[in-house]
């Protein structure tokens, strides 16, 4: 046994100085990712072929039809899930783009979504769905049916002033971004509110209208700062979060900062983090796309070419990883869904 113990200890020692320079993550599944040691930048020329590639008809009275896409998340399963803010409604897609069903459409007075916007699903299959119009987070069951908003104290009165991005742990734990409040909300998976952290400010920890929120692999939250332009990473309760399982044992929790550079963010907004940890943030204005390690090393991004051929020009608005690390971009003023790397989910890895 103890042999055992030092040949362990030897060969950790030795992995050690192989790996020198060379920063990599362990993912829960005990898969070990490397990352290019060289940023990669490409340029997405939209052509206007692909406008038969969309992966949802623009306009139209078709039940596949989306009007005004607001939201956008891709379960385990691949599928595709838009919130049309001009239908009241939340369509799902096959991974090639067919429609498979309208899992919620809501009409006349009566109605309880309103304005559907970011959304997100739990691992029991329930979808959590923003309504920016009531400020409230609705949650449905896979049929579509409403099961119940998210739980407040009513001696507390409003929680959620300004709901801007939901995101859902593993362990089913749900977290709203408040943007005017500039604070993160914490609900447990019975949907009950367990506490609320942040404040307004340009402190280590303040937020500045956080504009997205992602789970990270190991339970982390990724938050886009977005007025003080750079991303905040948490603890689920809210402490600044580090990561000592990285080579480089570097306790980071916090990069970007105001710029135009590659590296440099300016008032990032969506987020999103794929199953090798990778996060994968808009900036700009929508206008780029970029991609981080977890420990907020800058992989490479996306920019957008004018468009020649009498497309809209592209505007990221929402992002989201299928399972297979490809990128895909809601593009809310050209009315599509883009699926960048279709077959180059391993662009931003290098063995």
């Amino acid at each position: 046994m103890r042999r055992s113990k030092e040949f362990l200890i030897i060969l950790l020692f030795l992995q050690s100085i192989i790996c020198t320079g060379r920063e990599f993550y362990i993912t829960p599944d005990g898969e070990t990712v490397y990352y290019s040691p060289q940023p990669r930048v490409f340029v997405y020329k939209p052509k206007a072929e692909e406008k038969r590639q969309d992966l949802f008809i623009p306009n139209g009275n078709e039940p596949r039809s989306v009007t005004e896409p607001t939201g956008l998340f891709i379960d385990r399963n691949d599928r595709i899930y838009i919130s049309d803010a001009g239908r009241n409604a939340v369509n799902v897609f096959s991974p090639r783009g067919d429609f498979l069903k309208t899992m919620i459409h809501e009409t006349g007075d009566s109605r309880t979504l309103h304005r559907p916007g970011p959304l997100a699903m739990n691992p029991f299959g329930d979808l959590f769905v923003i309504d920016t119009e009531t400020r409230d987070v609705l949650c449905y069951d896979f049929s579509g049916r409403l099961i119940s908003p998210l739980e407040t104290p009513a001696n507390k009165g409003r929680q959620i002033d300004s709901p801007s991005a939901i995101a859902i742990t593993p362990a089913g734990d749900i977290f709203v971004a408040d943007a005017k409040k500039c604070r993160i909300l914490h609900f447990s998976f019975k949907r009950e509110l367990i506490e609320a952290w942040g404040e307004a400010g340009s402190a280590n920890g303040q937020l500045g209208r956080p504009g997205g929120i992602a789970s990270g692999v190991n339970g982390e939250l990724y938050v886009a700062d977005t007025e003080n332009h750079r991303v905040q990473v948490f603890q689920p309760d809210g402490t600044l979060a580090y990561f000592a399982e990285v080579a480089t044992k570097a306790e980071k929790w916090l990069f970007g900062q105001k710029g135009s550079r590659w590296g440099d963010l300016s008032l990032p907004s969506s987020i999103a983090v794929n199953h090798s940890g990778i996060l994968a943030v808009v900036d700009s204005s929508g206008g780029r796309i970029q991609l981080f390690t977890p420990l907020g090393k800058f992989l490479g991004g996306v920019v957008f070419d004018r468009d020649k051929e009498g497309l809209p020009e592209v505007r990221a608005d929402a992002l989201a990883f299928d399972s297979i690390g490809s990128l895909y971009i809601l593009d809310g003023r050209g009315r599509r869904i883009l699926k960048v790397f279709p077959h180059e989910q391993n662009a931003w890895l290098k063995p």
